[in-house]
């Protein structure tokens, strides 16, 4: 694997993992929202049956929400770990594109750099990012 498919796998499971949490947060009002008739009487499926079915959608997402957080946050803590090791503006264009997850234009403004050179800056860091991973 090289280093910007490394780094890209990282950013692509943040938003799987952002994915998670708005799917779960959706289930979640539609839960509150969601009205149940609390009569005493049995019921056969209606309101109860979808509340249940809603629930344990919940908590499937909730479950795979969590196993993916705790991935995401392994595979984040390895790669700053790795990145540590590079020269300091390299260690910033990868931090801030991959794990921060920011725009290239934004990147630049933020380093006070052009458009350009943060290109080329980020092409020298993924080379040597690549020795760094090679050798794990």
């Amino acid at each position: 694997m090289t280093a910007r498919e490394y780094l890209t796998h990282i950013r692509d499971m943040a938003t799987r993992v952002r994915f998670l949490q708005d799917e779960l947060e959706r289930l979640r009002t539609d839960a509150a929202s969601a009205s149940i008739s609390l009569d005493g009487m049995p019921k056969v499926g209606g309101k109860s049956d979808k509340m249940e079915r809603l629930a344990i959608k919940i908590a499937e997402y909730d479950t795979e929400l969590q196993d993916e957080l705790t991935a995401l946050l392994n595979e984040k803590q390895r790669a700053v770990k790795m990145i540590a090791e590079l020269p300091p503006k390299q260690q910033t264009i990868l931090t801030e594109r991959y794990i921060h997850a920011k725009k290239w234009e934004q990147i630049a403004y933020e380093m006070d750099i052009s458009w350009r050179y943060c290109h080329i800056l980020h092409g020298q860091a993924l080379v040597n990012f690549d020795k760094i991973l090679c050798k794990k």
